[in-house]
């Protein structure tokens, strides 16, 4: 007790408090350019170490919540607005996408260089990292891009430390405008994400799986054994990757599992009440399939995620395996010796015809009369 007692009175002593009178320059400035200033700051404060104090990283929390709402409003404009200038949609793509990557950062530093391993802030900044991390991601599918270098490996570590720390089933309130939610459900919704990388839906299409994700996967649960019968996706948390679909491989330690029939429910409900043009009275759901991207979003779901609609080929067709039976004529000598003819042929004809061609384009100088041409010459194949 004493020991822990001693590394408080230390670090409170060491602790350099800053006033961030940066902020008060926030105001007047318009949403892209406040965050833009902002992750700036932020980096700059970041490379000093700022946050590492008790009370720093109290205010960092603020900051955060602060340019959250901020940035949340940027991104419902930016979904919702079919048409914007190429300009500014390209200065709000990376401004939004270097601020989540700032405060990922940060939180990231903070967690793997935390001084007290069950700090009581650890639950917040775990749910704050893989919500950015989340938001990163996103931002890089809106403009058709990857996902960021080595994002996956950097969530499999906050999820690793989240599971040591026996944290993955508690409810964290990120943000006040988000309902609370468990690391392990974050978790799942951002390697989810992952698994729709290659193909190319629009911002609106992922803003909508990404709420349906949201909504849907809070009871998903994640195993660290195998059970054939049950999951369906799992993800490797050494490797940097998303997560996969099972298929014939072997369990490994290092994979983690889970079960996506209740999502896929809710999909196959959806469905039907756009089919038969039923309004659910279900708040959320009634959201969902009054979207104008609902359809389209909602079978591509089905198709990647779902037990029984998975394809893997992008075919409009199913393929089908033909067998047939070929006969031989000749033997090797023989096949050599009729592509050598063959061969022989295709030159003589493509000769003829470059000199025709010439023949055709030349302007002629004399006077017209009888011109004789030899055979063309045959270049014999070795």
């Amino acid at each position: 007790m004493q020991f822990i007692q001693n590394i408080f009175k230390k670090f409170s002593q060491s602790e350099k408090v800053e006033t961030f009178s940066w902020l008060s320059e926030l105001k007047g400035m318009d949403d892209v350019s406040a965050i833009k200033f902002c992750a700036e700051k932020l980096n700059a404060d970041f490379q000093k170490n700022v946050f590492n104090g008790e009370q720093n990283l109290n205010k960092l929390f603020q900051i955060d919540e602060k340019t959250h709402t901020i940035v949340e409003r940027i991104t419902t404009h930016y979904v919702n607005i079919d048409h914007i200038n190429t300009e500014l949609e390209e200065r709000i793509e990376n401004t939004v996408y270097l601020y989540h990557r700032q405060l990922f950062l940060i939180y990231l530093h903070l967690i793997e260089n935390l001084v007290l391993p069950n700090h009581d802030a650890l639950p917040t900044m775990l749910a704050r990292a893989i919500s950015n991390a989340t938001q990163m991601i996103k931002w890089r599918y809106y403009s058709y891009q990857s996902a960021p270098a080595n994002v996956w490996l950097q969530l499999a570590k906050l999820y690793m430390v989240a599971e040591q720390r026996l944290l993955l089933d508690d409810s964290i309130e990120a943000y006040i405008d988000q309902k609370t939610k468990k690391i392990s459900t974050a978790y799942i919704e951002a390697c989810m994400l992952g698994t729709l990388e290659s193909l190319s839906l629009k911002c609106q299409q992922i803003e909508l799986a990404s709420n349906m994700l949201a909504a849907w996967a809070e009871k998903t649960t994640i195993d660290k054994i195998y059970n054939e019968e049950k999951h369906l996706f799992f993800v490797d948390t050494v490797s940097n990757t998303s997560a996969k679909r099972i298929r014939n491989f072997k369990p490994a330690d290092t994979y983690r599992y889970w079960c996506f029939d209740d999502f896929n429910i809710n999909i196959e409900l959806c469905l039907s009440l756009i089919e038969f043009n039923i309004v659910p009275q279900q708040h959320t759901v009634k959201e969902f399939i009054k979207n104008p991207y609902a359809l389209s979003t909602l079978e591509v779901l089905r198709t990647e995620w779902s037990r029984l609609e998975y394809k893997r080929q992008r075919r409009s067709e199913d393929r089908y395996q033909t067998a047939k039976l070929a006969t031989t004529a000749f033997g090797f000598e023989e096949a050599c010796y009729q592509i050598e003819i063959n061969e022989k042929k295709q030159m003589q004809g493509r000769r003829t015809s470059t000199l025709n061609d010439n023949i055709r384009n030349e302007k002629p100088t004399f006077n017209r009369q009888t011109i004789g041409f030899a055979d063309p010459n045959i270049i014999y194949m070795d």
